[in-house]
């Protein structure tokens, strides 16, 4: 939904919807802007190489998703789908808020 839409909405008294999907071309840019390398690679405390991971929280159409680089770890959580939380990632660094 467009921010002008939303607006309209608001005026019409439409109830809001707080999905807001970036374009595509949006995520490209964003995505360009990203140096991939693997100078944040470290080994774990069992001799393991563990690279970045590529984390999308919120997947929806999986728009930023399916735009990162095919060369490196990526993973996601999305509600709508019913996949949370991040059991299911081990070298996940949650940090609370």
């Amino acid at each position: 939904m467009s921010y002008n839409q939303a607006r309209k909405n608001k005026a019409d008294g439409v109830p809001p919807n707080d999905e807001w999907l970036t374009p595509p071309a949006l995520v490209a840019l964003q995505i360009s802007m990203i140096p991939i390398s693997n100078q944040f690679s470290h080994f774990n405390e069992r001799g393991q190489i563990i690279t970045p991971l590529w984390f999308d929280p919120f997947k929806n159409t999986g728009v930023y998703y399916d735009s990162y680089p095919t060369a490196v770890d990526k993973d996601y959580t999305e509600i709508l789908e019913g996949k949370t939380g991040t059991a299911q990632i081990p070298h996940f660094l949650y940090l609370p808020a």
